[in-house]
């Protein structure tokens, strides 16, 4: 990563590496300059507090120029960070450090927001002058001077090291530690074990290489092209055709997840400045992009839904206006939810949705499609991934097998399934058909229902926008005359929410066939320790 961002520094030293929006959304730029001279005093902090090259420092922060700070001083020290997401709840982070502990990897620091602050003073607000930028991190001497030619020394030294850092990174070290299968209950009521996923640099920076090659702006063209339906060129906007530029990708996801993280590596490894949105306010994420003419970004279902919603009501207030989402030359689809009626209304709406997979053990994305009229369920692998199915039953279905630039060696705390020939077998089942990865992880959520396949995750994701509901689960129930019905169960944090309200709110918003044919009310759902819903039990309610 050093030896990216210092190239950077040398070419471009004034050059904006990236602006941070806050809530209230008032922007922080920073020059490339400024942040190589801001990380690297960090990790020599971080050395005179005591943590060593080669030592671990948990990271639990929000959104912000601290935390890519934080990952730039992590390069820079040698060191390598665990990645705790800052909206897990603490029940979940404590599950994250117990497991880490229990791999054996010692972790010298947690540094969440107060440490953070500790460490880098009025970073927010960055003085331009080199002084000013030194003294933001390392604050007065402890004799109190402030005589020029020491601040000086102060500055050569930390310039010193970051050339000797960038001389010395070690690509191959471990970088980070994320984790996957979160403790949550499975569809069958197991319990799903907490995997810490150890990433060198090389794994993210190669991945990052593959993704941009794939992603970037004016780089989709070719590689869609090899898609077996020719629907590309017809289906696309007219900007395909324009030069190709440099790509802006704009950061919403959290950082300590990979598809956040990944947004920022494929800036570093594409030397192009990146917007960091400390939240995910729908209309501040569409306005940022009209104004700021950004190309790229990662969001998942959730968020996609926001963003389309803003829109739509956008559309209704001021009739013929342009769509937001259809400035984006790409809009990757993360995470593991597939709504198919959320993919409809982006598409309606212009948007250049890719589809995509990407998980931990990858490094991020290693397959993606664009979503046009003819596509089929298919994800199309990056350049320099294989693909295998194992395990395959009478219809080609089985594990996901894995091998190329992104995915990592083996879990820290549990067995790790490999082929004879050293590809990771994930847990999703796929099928590969013309080239291309059919996932078939979410088909067992799928029911029939008079003859039409109905998605719970669709009706559910309808009822999450209605106002006073705090969580949905939507299951089938058998019918004698139509095999299955889907049954709506809500929790409410507004005690006027009834079955009444909620079906006249959403009665426009769904077919004769997604329609639930009961909707239930509650002030509270079972849920599990960790404080997701307890869709067994849920249901066992209704079954018993």
């Amino acid at each position: 990563m050093i030896d990216f961002f210092e190239s950077s520094v040398r070419i471009n030293p004034d050059g904006e590496f990236f602006t941070f929006i806050d809530d209230s959304g008032e922007e922080f730029a920073y020059t490339y300059w400024e942040a190589r001279l801001a990380s690297a005093a960090l990790a020599r902090r971080l050395q005179a507090a005591g943590v060593r090259s080669g030592e671990t420092v948990a990271i639990d922060l929000p959104n912000g120029p601290e935390y890519v700070l934080l990952m730039l001083a992590a390069a820079y020290g040698g060191l390598s960070m665990v990645m705790i997401e800052h909206g897990l709840s603490e029940s979940e982070k404590l599950s994250c450090m117990f497991e880490i502990e229990r791999a054996g990897v010692n972790v010298s620091h947690k540094i969440d927001s107060i440490l953070a602050a500790q460490l880098l003073r009025d970073v927010r607000s960055l003085p331009t002058d080199d002084g000013g930028i030194v003294t933001s991190i390392y604050g007065q001497s402890r004799r109190n001077r402030s005589i020029m030619g020491e601040n000086q020394d102060v500055i050569d030294d930390t310039i010193h090291f970051a050339e000797r850092a960038a001389h010395l990174f070690d690509r191959d070290a471990l970088a980070v530690v994320m984790f996957s299968g979160g403790r949550q209950e499975s569809a069958e009521g197991k319990r799903r074990k907490l995997k810490a996923v150890p990433l060198t640099w090389a794994q993210l920076l190669d991945a990052s290489v593959v993704a941009n090659s794939c992603l970037g702006a004016g780089a989709t063209r070719l590689w869609q092209e090899r898609l077996p339906f020719n629907s590309f060129s017809a289906s696309s906007s007219a900007r395909t055709s324009e030069p190709a530029s440099a790509s802006v990708w704009q950061c919403v996801l959290p950082l300590g997840s990979i598809d956040g993280l990944q947004s920022v590596m494929r800036s570093v490894v594409g030397k192009t400045p990146f917007r960091l949105h400390t939240g995910a306010d729908a209309e501040q994420i569409l306005r940022d992009a009209e104004r700021n003419r950004i190309t790229h970004v990662a969001v998942d279902d959730s968020l996609l839904q926001d963003l389309l919603t803003v829109e739509e009501w956008r559309f209704d207030a001021v009739p013929g206006v342009s769509s937001r989402l259809s400035r984006y030359q790409c809009v990757l689809l993360a995470g593991r939810t597939r709504s198919p009626r959320t993919i409809k209304r982006a598409y309606d709406l212009g948007a250049r949705i890719f589809t995509s997979y990407g998980i931990p053990e990858t490094a991020g994305t290693i397959a993606s499609t664009l979503i046009t009229s003819d596509f089929q369920g298919g994800i199309l692998p990056m350049d320099g991934y294989d693909v295998r199915i194992v395990d395959q039953d009478e219809e080609g279905c089985g594990r996901l097998a894995l091998r190329g630039p992104g995915v990592f060696g083996g879990y820290l705390n549990t067995r790790t399934p490999f082929t004879v020939d050293h590809m990771f077998i994930a847990d999703e089942k796929a099928s590969l058909e013309g080239g291309q990865i059919h996932l078939q992880s979410r088909s067992k959520d799928m029911f029939v229902s008079a003859g039409q396949n109905i998605y719970p995750v669709e009706i559910a994701d309808v009822l999450r926008h209605v106002g006073g509901v705090s969580g949905v689960h939507v299951f089938g129930v058998n019918d004698s005359r139509c095999g299955m019905l889907p049954v709506a169960v809500i929790e409410r944090n507004d005690p006027a929410l009834t079955p009444q309200v909620v079906e006249e709110t959403t009665r426009s918003w769904f077919s004769t066939f997604t329609v639930p044919i009961s909707i239930f009310v509650f002030d509270q759902l079972p849920r599990t320790e960790h404080g997701k819903l307890d869709r067994p039990a849920i249901e066992s309610i209704f079954n018993s």
